[in-house]
């Protein structure tokens, strides 16, 4: 689905240059036949959820991250440029905006966790953050 956002004739670009991926759903539906997002007709309540990343898992966590914080990329490339710099990786591009740099992102990792993990894999979760992920506090 991300790069069919990316790829399509999607004019929220510049309708809306504030929409975040996990916002397009809300706003947009997916035309099978057409292969094309349109804009949604009913407004009716929409339930979508981003796939779960382990943050074990570096770069996969970090384009997660960035898509949550980044208003809406054209490309790959566009999600990893930061001030004009285009970093190799998705992490690189996190720390460049600062959203790795304090244990907020961990502290919502394990917010949202919570809606959607058992007690056992939650404590798993926790156990992950301190190991791999250094957080400060």
């Amino acid at each position: 689905m991300l790069t069919r956002v990316m790829c399509s004739t999607l004019v929220t670009r510049d309708e809306n240059p504030t929409l975040k991926y996990p916002d397009v759903v809300y706003h947009y539906v997916w035309h099978r036949k057409l292969r094309q997002w349109k804009p949604r007709l009913r407004m009716t309540n929409k339930l979508s959820r981003l796939q779960g990343v382990s943050p074990r898992d570096k770069e996969r966590y970090c384009l997660r991250v960035l898509l949550i914080h980044q208003p809406l990329p054209s490309s790959f490339e566009s999600l990893r440029t930061v001030n004009g710099t285009v970093h190799q990786l998705f992490e690189d591009a996190c720390v460049a905006l600062g959203l790795m740099e304090s244990d907020l992102e961990w502290f919502h990792c394990m917010d949202e966790g919570r809606h959607f993990r058992l007690p056992k894999s939650l404590r798993n979760l926790f156990c992950v953050i301190l190991c791999f992920c250094n957080p400060t506090d």
